[in-house]
């Protein structure tokens, strides 16, 4: 009877704790996570803060696994759709979709925050490069089929992108326009600019159903 209790302690607090990651990642970003207190997150699932605590430390460690939680699910859900996807525009199409989907629900004080947590940059920066020989072998993978240009160095494009984008998050153009029409401008002028005539037809084709 012991173990079964224990195991079923086990399972609730294992459920709290996703639970905690998804609402405490939905604070953060919505309003900035300099504006979210421990105290905002226990109202917000109905819990004290001593048992938030029980299971996070801290608002950095919450912080950390939060971003690390919500990464890992919109990955496993967009490596799901890619595996069964037609061809290399069709998963373009919906990186953009799911890109656009979760930028419409940030404030961009989300990711200025973000940079003020030593462990959250340093994990993204080691995702994406880890990353980088996956995203390196779908390009040549797009290139084989014909779909994007053959005489590019998309190791070095990629890179100096990644710096633009930087740049336009440095420059505050947040304050100027929204985070979707900075995605939506940048990523498809950046795509057409790499993309063959077959690739743009097919992209078009697909983002055209994006906005039906």
């Amino acid at each position: 009877m012991i173990v079964k209790n224990n195991k079923e302690c086990n399972v609730y607090r294992q459920e709290l704790r996703v639970k905690i990651l998804q609402i405490s990642i939905q604070l953060f970003k919505r309003r900035g996570i300099k504006d979210v207190k421990m105290d905002d997150i226990a109202a917000a699932l109905g819990i004290s803060k001593r048992t938030l605590y029980e299971i996070y430390e801290n608002k950095e460690q919450l912080v950390y696994e939060g971003v690390k939680h919500d990464k890992e699910e919109r990955e496993r859900a967009f490596l799901e759709f890619a595996r069964k996807a037609d061809n290399e525009m069709e998963i373009v199409a919906e990186a953009i979709r799911l890109n656009l989907q979760d930028l419409s629900q940030i404030n961009p004080i989300f990711f200025v925050d973000m940079n003020k947590y030593e462990d959250v940059v340093n994990y993204l920066v080691d995702k994406r490069e880890r990353q980088w020989d996956k995203t390196m072998e779908f390009m040549k993978s797009g290139v084989e089929h014909g779909y994007f240009l053959p005489y590019i160095d998309y190791n070095m494009v990629f890179r100096i992108s990644n710096e633009s984008l930087m740049s336009v998050m440095n420059q505050r153009y947040y304050e100027q326009y929204t985070l979707e029409e900075i995605f939506r401008n940048y990523v498809i002028v950046f795509l057409r600019g790499v993309a063959t005539e077959k690739g743009i037809r097919l992209m078009d084709h697909y983002l055209e159903r994006l906005s039906e």
